[in-house]
């Protein structure tokens, strides 16, 4: 009987990683390298907010003109008033009022043996004193058959809009102010700007000081002003990047 021979096996262990875990490994790597630079980036930025306020006064007003007249005869009561109303017109056109700020009813009514017309005259002016200049001297100038409003006070659509962007840049202006002056107070400089967003925008009607009118007697021009003024303050949250001084930077690396 032959004897037992084991068979021989030879096996060598390589150092050289597998694929795959050269692979893992290198992506360990690049995470471990990006969380280090976000960690830097978090530690040099500056987050802010603030607040831009603007007020404007009325750019319009609205003035209505009305005319009225009752007589016997439909003729009569139409002539006296449009003589009236071609009055009125005439000075409005004067006074370099354009047609599109005019706006003109007429209504003509029967009731028993009278014959009734009204006419109003609604005027928009972009000029408060013209508006002023206009309505008094058509007050002189025409009888009690003419009424004349007190001018109603309001803002057009555009200086509106115009208003509510200019709070807003206010706003972020004085953001990017509030963190250089942070950045210079801890040794730095600001750099370029990660974030800006508006939190919140408050519009509200008064006087910017907040004063009310007396509430004897009616209000004045100036006072009806101050109370259609429109008062807009605009909020917003700003991100900066504070650049560091070179030995700063290198500290902040090795944390």
């Amino acid at each position: 009987m032959s004897s037992y021979r084991p068979a021989k096996v030879f096996a060598s262990i390589s150092n050289k990683p597998h694929s795959n875990s050269a692979k893992q490994s290198k992506k360990l790597e690049n995470e471990e390298t990006k969380q280090v630079t976000e960690k830097v980036v978090r530690e040099n930025e500056i987050q802010v907010t603030a607040s831009g306020d603007l007020c404007l006064r009325p750019d319009r007003c609205r003035v209505n003109i009305a005319i009225s007249s009752s007589k016997e005869n439909v003729q009569d009561v139409k002539n006296s008033v449009l003589r009236r109303l071609d009055y009125v017109v005439q000075t409005l056109h004067n006074q370099q009022v354009k047609d599109a700020d005019i706006t003109i009813s007429k209504v003509l009514r029967k009731e028993d043996r009278y014959c009734y017309m009204d006419s109003v005259v609604t005027v928009v002016f972009v000029d408060v004193n013209k508006c002023q200049t206009v309505t008094n001297f058509l007050a002189e100038k025409l009888d009690e058959t003419v009424k004349i409003s007190f001018p109603e006070f309001f803002h057009s659509g555009p200086k509106l809009e115009t208003l509510r962007k200019q709070a807003c840049l206010k706003a972020v202006t004085n953001a990017k102010q509030k963190a250089q002056d942070i950045a210079k107070l801890l040794g730095h400089s600001l750099g370029r700007a990660i974030m800006v967003r508006e939190e919140a925008v408050e519009e509200w009607d008064g006087a910017p000081d907040g004063t009310s009118p007396d509430s004897d007697g009616p209000m004045t021009i100036p006072q009806k002003m101050d109370q259609a003024t429109v008062n807009v303050c605009a909020k917003v949250f700003a991100c900066f990047e504070m650049k560091l001084k070179e030995k700063s930077k290198q500290a902040a690396v090795k944390t």
